[in-house]
């Protein structure tokens, strides 16, 4: 069992997440002489801190999703920790008398409601950066920095490899003890997801303490004119998993709306519609007993698959975007499809944003992603080098899913999907409200009707008076951000002696 807090000697640690190489650490530290108190993957993070120190995932390469906080009573150390690419949520700030507090979730740290707000202001909550750790020591450091990160990869580029990351990839994300499935859109990446864990799992006979189901389990969710229905119908059968379809009404919609805003925290339209439908599929999901899901997120990101990527003519300045917009995923699609799955309990994994497949993903010339360039195939379409991966021998999936060009959300759910929303907004929301919306939010302005509903809504939710504070909150990092800028508390370590007493109540409680 993994009942929380992890407390090993003086040392406490509450963690959310996986660590899927903890079998490779158990057994190093188990070495040195650690005894474990539970099978608990996450154990694994304390004993590395008592090993190697607050500094333990500059030295120790782990490859997870995962968030923690640990309280090191003998030393007064309190230190905090996020994956690498922030596929675990995590939020920060400012407390009362210059304590740090810590939270999965921004309600926890800032609501409308007197009882909910901890912070001495909003615009001191900020997200916690991925692939670093803070320690009330020495502050806040990246652990995370890989070359690719800023040199251009030259590397040739070759399938075989590329496939085979993709299914060591798939492979340590199967690992669990509770039934698991795989969200199935019928678009590229979560079907090449799922046919790769079919053949994983035809060939994994037994795992000691992990569940192998007898047969993949699939799920698609959309309304009655839904391409993903159809296309996720034709890969599920192509692969042969046990697949569902969950078809949604105009209500079902509706109802869930504020829900969405929310669970997802956010008033950007872009999360809410593709997050509320993955919570309605969530929620069907977690009343069949199945609490964890694997999905195609970050392919886009990694493989230019986004309809910008070919405004981009030179390899540079791709690599760059691919890059940029893979360091931001935790500000936006990790965080839509976290938050909008546990809001039914459902763990969601993410194969393609595993430490080693990322590498993989970089190692070649960044002119083999060029979504506009012919590579010899009569094909000139976005994501090439990972649809060659599922086309060698023996081929994932049909080619009518495996060289389907990508379709937007909204086409792929269906198109009455845009339609209840859209007459919703038009409903609620009138002409004049959005003309005047820059008297009423100076910050990130709403400029259509949907923007102005969301936006009255998430204030509701959780503040009134922080509409500052909206920038430093959700400004892309890699856009007018000064080194520092986002976290004004922390610009010097010597600044962040705390209350201690008050860390350690904290981490405790």
């Amino acid at each position: 069992g993994g009942a929380q807090p992890f407390v090993v000697g003086s040392v406490a640690m509450v963690a959310n997440g996986e660590v899927y190489d903890y079998r490779e650490h158990r057994e190093t530290l188990q070495a040195a002489g650690h005894t474990f108190n539970s099978d608990s993957d996450c154990e694994v993070l304390v004993h590395l801190y008592m090993e190697y120190g607050e500094n333990f995932l500059e030295k120790v390469k782990v490859s997870a999703m995962f968030a923690m906080a640990l309280y090191d009573a003998r030393n007064d150390i309190f230190v905090v920790a996020r994956d690498h690419i922030g596929i675990i949520p995590v939020h920060w700030g400012k407390g009362p008398e210059g304590t740090v507090w810590v939270a999965s979730e921004l309600k926890c740290l800032a609501s409308g409601d007197d009882h909910g707000a901890m912070m001495d202001a909003p615009e001191n909550i900020a997200q916690f950066p991925p692939g670093s750790f803070y320690s009330s020591n020495s502050g806040l450091k990246v652990y995370y920095n890989p070359p690719w990160y800023t040199a251009m990869p030259t590397g040739e580029f070759d399938e075989f490899k590329l496939r085979k990351a993709m299914f060591d990839a798939v492979e340590s994300h199967l690992m669990s003890d509770v039934p698991y499935g795989v969200l199935l859109s019928g678009g590229l990446d979560s079907s090449l997801i799922a046919a790769t864990a079919q053949h994983v799992l035809s060939r994994v006979k037994e795992r000691p303490g992990q569940h192998i189901p007898r047969n993949l389990i699939t799920f698609t969710i959309g309304f009655e004119d839904s391409e993903d229905i159809k296309l996720a119908r034709e890969a599920a059968t192509f692969i042969g998993s046990d697949h569902h379809e969950f078809f949604v009404t105009p209500s079902e919609v509706i109802d869930a709306l504020r829900s969405a805003v929310y669970h997802l925290e956010s008033f950007d339209p872009g999360l809410i519609r593709p997050g509320l439908m993955q919570m309605l599929m969530a929620k069907r999901i977690k009343e069949l007993g199945l609490k964890v899901v694997l999905s195609g997120e970050g392919a886009d990101e990694i493989f230019a698959g986004y309809p910008h990527y070919k405004n981009i003519d030179n390899p540079t300045d791709l690599h760059a975007e691919c890059v940029g917009m893979t360091k931001v995923l935790h500000r936006q699609e990790c965080a839509r499809a976290n938050k909008s799955m546990m809001a039914h309990s459902v763990e969601l994994r993410v194969p393609f944003l595993d430490r080693n497949f990322l590498d993989a993903a970089f190692s070649f010339d960044t002119l083999k992603k060029m979504p506009l360039m012919s590579h010899g195939e009569g094909k000139t379409m976005e994501k090439w080098v990972l649809r060659r991966a599922g086309a060698i021998h023996p081929q994932l999936l049909p080619n009518s899913v495996l060289w389907r060009v990508k379709d937007g959300f909204s086409t792929g759910v269906g198109n009455t999907y845009t339609s209840v929303l859209n007459g919703f907004f038009e409903e609620k929301v009138l002409d004049q409200d959005v003309q005047s919306a820059a008297k009423r939010w100076s910050h990130c302005t709403p400029t259509t009707k949907e923007e102005f509903y969301i936006r009255s809504v998430w204030e509701e939710m959780f503040w009134k008076q922080g509409e500052a504070s909206i920038d430093k909150m959700w400004k892309d990092g890699r856009i007018g951000m000064k080194k520092g800028e986002e976290y004004p508390w922390i610009k010097d370590p010597e600044a962040t002696e705390a209350p201690k007493a008050k860390m350690a109540k904290i981490a405790s409680e």
